[in-house]
């Protein structure tokens, strides 16, 4: 995998491929992050939608997902708006959720799926 474009993404591949144990692990369990999460058209869909629950919980698997896997832009932005949808802020998610949507899927770009 391309460390730069990794970088590039969000991704921090040293912290990942520490915390798996081996970068070949690492390198499987990324290529394997965009079957297991949320893509940006179905984040943008639920919150259009306004299905708050259904958000909550797909940003919550986002959020755990990439923290595991040191994806730190979609962690940051995951982690703000899971706080904000537990407070119910509805206006501050919608300045968080095109972030969220755009360091998706630029991360989802760099891992190559």
């Amino acid at each position: 995998m391309d460390r730069k474009r990794l970088a590039a993404g969000g991704i921090d591949y040293d912290s990942g491929a520490a915390r798996c144990g081996s970068e070949s692990l690492y390198e499987s369990l990324l290529s394997q992050y965009g079957s297991c999460v949320a893509s940006p058209e179905a984040i943008r869909s639920l919150w259009e939608a306004a299905d708050y629950e259904q958000l909550k919980m797909v940003v919550h698997n986002l959020k755990g997902t990439s923290g595991n896997l040191s994806i730190q832009t979609v962690f940051r932005l995951s982690a703000r708006a899971m706080e904000l949808l537990r407070a119910q802020d509805y206006t501050a998610l919608s300045q968080v959720i095109p972030d969220l949507e755009q360091a998706q899927a630029a991360a989802l770009s760099a891992i190559g799926g």
